[in-house]
This record gives structure tokens, C-alpha cells and sequence, in this order.
């Protein structure tokens, strides 16, 4: 379903925000910079600025206005790029597009962590790591990700009925801010463990960062 008018509007509102600032000279000199980094010939170092979980306090979701909750994500998306060409010196250059991620989701590897955590909203945690011993290893499995194509198909429809001619709209792939597998293998092992098993079981932990080496490769096919 179309969103309603105020959501629509207020997406438009941002979008040709976005657009008009994509236009201007700045932006074909962050890209110059951006290229020259890229082709080893930059002659000073580039500033990208990247929020992460600071988002929630830059732009927290109160204030936000649209009522849709897909509306919500994209009012925050276009909100965040403004926000950062507009009040950060950075490198970035925005363009004149609009992603839209596939639509997922992930099996797991078979097992999972135990988290526990505090009552207070981003507080801390901890868990109980999955694997424990060698015999757990058997335990593992990778399962390719379910992507839910129609639904995919049908946001981007949406994306390009509400702004697409304001903003290119396509289907991007996932973001991989990392491919690192540190994360991943603490939950499953532990930070104290893992820091044990370089000493006294190297070949377990090789074995366990060759699984998880592998099933990222064969996701990172999905998203090509």
C-alpha cells in the first residue's frame, strides 16, 4: 500500500533535499578524492564520518515523523545524509541515488549464544558461548540466507512511486562494514577462551575461523 499523504510528502521533502545537494560542485570534489584514494595517487588522507550507534542520540526515533514503519526507516536514512554533508566536514559525496537493501533473513550457523542482559536500554550483557569443546565443532552448520524477493521488489516499487523522480532508486547489496570474524567467533567461543585457545589449542581454533571463513565468503555470494 502507498503511504499515507503526510509520510509521502515528508519522504519527497528529504529526497529532493538529497537531490539538490547532490548537485552541487563539492560533491565532484569529494569524488576526486574518494577516486584518488582509491587509485593510490591521493595527496592527503580522507575524512568519512560514520555515526554508528550515536545515531539513536543524533536522530533520536522521537523525532522522527512519519507514522509508516518502513517510512520511518527511510525518513532516517535521508535524514542522516543530510545531516552529515550538511553539518560535517567529510569527504563523502552524496549522490543522486536511493538504495533499497534485499529483503532477508539469516538461518544462523546452527548454533547460537545465551545472551543475558541488563534492564536498561543499551546496557551492558553477557552470554554463554555455544561452543565448548572440540565435539561442539559437529554442531555447526551454514545455512544461505532467505531472501524475500517479492517483498524486495515491491519496496522498491514503493521507493520509486513515492521519490523516484527526485532520486535514483535501486536494490543495493548488503553493507559490509566489516568482514572481520572476531565478533562472530567470541560469541560463539568467548573473549577469555579464544585468548586461551591461541595458546593451548591453536589447531581448534584454527579449524572454527576456517568454518566461519568459509560461510562469510559463501553469504558474501548472495550479496554480489
Amino acid at each position: 500500500m502507498p503511504f499515507t499523504p503526510h509520510d509521502r510528502e515528508l519522504l519527497r521533502t528529504l529526497a529532493a533535499r538529497m537531490a539538490e545537494l547532490s548537485q552541487l560542485p563539492i560533491q565532484r570534489e569529494r569524488a576526486g578524492q574518494i577516486a584518488a584514494v582509491n587509485e593510490l595517487r591521493a595527496t592527503r588522507p580522507s575524512v568519512l564520518v560514520f555515526p554508528e550507534g550515536s545515531w539513536r542520540e543524533i536522530i533520536p526515533d522521537s523525532s522522527l515523523q512519519c507514522s509508516d514503519p518502513l517510512a520511518r526507516q527511510w525518513e532516517l536514512a535521508l535524514r542522516a545524509r543530510i545531516l552529515v554533508d550538511e553539518q560535517f566536514d567529510t569527504d563523502q559525496p552524496v549522490v543522486r541515488q536511493f538504495g533499497i537493501g534485499w529483503v532477508f533473513t539469516r538461518a544462523g550457523l546452527g548454533v547460537s549464544e545465551n545472551i543475558h542482559r541488563s534492564d536498561e536500554p543499551h546496557g551492558a550483557y553477557n552470554w554463554e558461548p555455544p561452543i565448548k569443546e572440540f565435539a561442539d565443532l559437529g554442531k555447526l552448520r551454514y545455512s544461505p540466507p532467505t531472501v524475500d524477493r517479492n517483498e524486495s521488489q515491491r519496496r522498491l516499487a514503493l521507493a520509486a512511486e513515492t521519490f523516484g523522480d527526485l532520486l535514483e532508486v535501486k536494490l543495493a547489496g548488503h553493507f559490509w562494514w566489516t568482514v572481520g570474524l572476531t565478533m562472530t567467533l567470541i560469541k560463539l567461543r568467548g573473549l577469555e577462551q579464544c585468548m586461551m585457545d591461541m595458546y593451548d589449542n591453536p589447531s581448534f581454533l584454527h579449524e572454527l575461523m576456517a568454518f566461519l571463513r568459509d560461510s562469510m565468503l559463501r553469504e558474501m555470494e548472495w550479496f554480489e
